[in-house]
């Protein structure tokens, strides 16, 4: 009969760390709703107006694979505001002739979930990025 030794006892304490790593990555894949939806507001500004006026409800937000990942629900397109001196020197904000803001809300299409948190293009989302 074969003693049991610390090599032993090591392998079945590795095997058993790794098969409670993999059930419960799968157990928090399986907890999550699949059609989760998720709703981000984004604002890109200082757009040249060819460009603001581009993006339109129902664009699609791709990741890196070309898997759909946002829809565009809306947007709002308004003028950048800027910064200048007036007469008195005075630093004023007035709308810009060529630039435009846009502000838009999107709805996910198939969110990248790992225990609760957001991915896109294998990077974190957080709020207020």
């Amino acid at each position: 009969m074969k003693k049991f030794n610390l090599w032993d006892a090591l392998i079945i304490v590795l095997i058993v760390f790794i098969s409670t790593m993999f059930y419960m990555n799968f157990r928090v894949r399986a907890g999550l709703p699949s059609e989760s939806l998720i709703r981000i507001e984004g604002k890109a500004g200082n757009l040249e107006k060819e460009i603001a006026h581009s993006v339109e409800v129902g664009d699609i937000i791709m990741d890196k694979n070309g898997t759909p990942f946002f829809r565009i629900e809306s947007v709002l397109v308004r003028p950048s505001r800027q910064a200048i001196p007036n007469w008195d020197n005075e630093v004023i904000s007035v709308d810009s002739p060529e630039l435009e803001t846009i502000e838009f809300s999107a709805v996910s299409v198939n969110p990248k979930m790992k225990a609760n948190n957001l991915y896109y293009n294998w990077q974190l989302m957080n709020p207020g990025m």
